[in-house]
Parts: structure tokens; C-alpha cells; sequence
């Protein structure tokens, strides 16, 4: 499981919050939140100091298909089928509909060309691991 994390300008109350939010997680799924997604991607060494004094990881993305910006389907699936390589992390926002359809036609196409479709966590462990207070955004052969 992933999360996002509150701005790394205001560490303490993000502490506070991932704390309580991680908590709430475990109750509810039984598993303890291990990644996050900075917001917007921002992240500098104090929240990454604090991630791994919670045993947690940055999980970035080497492929940003701008789709909040864009909300249009065919440049998503452009810029995803024409930039992605094996170990890649694409970020998509499952709040647009053109994001939700560009997917319908991302995902068969990647399985067409060989790739296999898996969680950070999964393609982490194929590829050496994750540890906690560092930031990732691929995991290449």
C-alpha cells in the first residue's frame, strides 16, 4: 500500500498526520503503509529523513503523462507508449476520465509489446528492493 504525504514544508504536521494515517490503514486493511507518493512530487532530505524513520520509501515516477494538466486521453497514451521502457513507473491520476480511458487502451497495448503490469512493491522486489528513506522513480534492469 502507498499514500500520499502532506507538504514536506510543514514536516511535523505531516509526521503527525502519516502517523495517524498509517494507523488507520493498518486497522482497516492489516497492512502498515510502506511507500508514498509525495504530492506534485516534492520531497527534500528532511521529509526523506523522516520517511525512514518510519520505515517508509518516496515512490516518484520516471514517466509523467501531465494528465491533470492535459485531460486529454491521446496524449496520455502518447506520451506513455511512446517513452516507456522496462522498470518505468508512470504516473496517471485516477480522478479524469480521460485518464480512465487512456488506460483501457494503455494497459492492453503494454501486455501486446511483452510487459508485465505489477505493483511498485512487486517490481521493487524483482529489481534488488526498496529502502526506507530514499526515493525511487524506476526500476530498470
Amino acid at each position: 500500500l502507498s499514500q500520499h504525504i502532506g507538504a514536506p514544508a510543514k514536516p511535523i504536521v505531516a509526521v503527525g498526520d502519516r502517523v495517524l494515517v498509517n494507523q488507520k490503514i493498518a486497522e482497516a486493511c492489516g497492512v502498515t503503509p510502506t511507500l508514498v507518493r509525495p504530492p506534485g512530487g516534492f520531497y527534500n532530505q528532511a521529509s526523506l529523513d523522516t520517511l525512514g524513520s518510519m520505515g517508509m520509501a518516496a515512490i516518484m515516477w520516471d514517466i509523467d503523462t501531465l494528465d491533470w494538466k492535459t485531460r486529454n486521453a491521446q496524449n496520455t497514451i502518447n506520451v506513455v507508449l511512446n517513452q516507456v521502457k522496462d522498470g518505468d513507473i508512470v504516473l496517471m491520476h485516477d480522478i479524469y476520465s480521460t485518464s480512465a480511458d487512456a488506460a483501457e487502451v494503455i494497459i492492453p497495448e503494454l501486455v501486446n509489446r511483452g510487459y508485465q503490469l505489477v505493483t511498485v512493491s512487486e517490481m521493487a522486489q524483482y529489481r534488488g528492493g526498496i529502502q526506507a528513506g530514499h526515493v525511487y522513480n524506476r526500476f530498470r534492469p
